[in-house]
């Protein structure tokens, strides 16, 4: 309102960037959009995101990440260990997490390219 006021200029003239937005309350989120915020750093978030997906599968698969046969039946757990697969799922969990952020900065189907 300030700048706005002082300057003559359109409501929120001020691009922002919310810094350690990572663990940030949605109304919080919600607060700072009103005040011109169009970027939000989430990296804490997308590295945890990445690590408790990849967790939860080595806890899905325990036995794959502690033999490269199963030592009760004699099954080959390459596909469980393969990095590919793991990966993946890391993948997959950061990518949930960035929907999640571009639905809280109402930044979907947006892109300051084409502003």
């Amino acid at each position: 309102e300030l700048v706005a006021t002082t300057h003559g200029t359109r409501d929120n003239p001020l691009d922002l960037v919310f810094h350690g937005g990572s663990g940030s309350e949605k109304a919080k989120i919600e607060e700072a959009i009103t005040y011109g915020v169009f970027k939000m750093n989430i990296d804490t978030d997308t590295q945890f995101a990445f690590a408790t997906a990849v967790g939860g599968y080595v806890d899905e698969n325990p036995k794959a990440f502690k033999f490269q046969i199963d030592p009760d039946d004699d099954t080959p757990y390459k596909s469980k260990y393969d990095p590919r697969k793991w990966l993946r799922q890391g993948e997959l969990g950061v990518v949930e997490r960035l929907d999640e952020a571009i639905g809280d900065l109402h930044s979907g189907g947006k892109s300051l390219a084409m502003d």
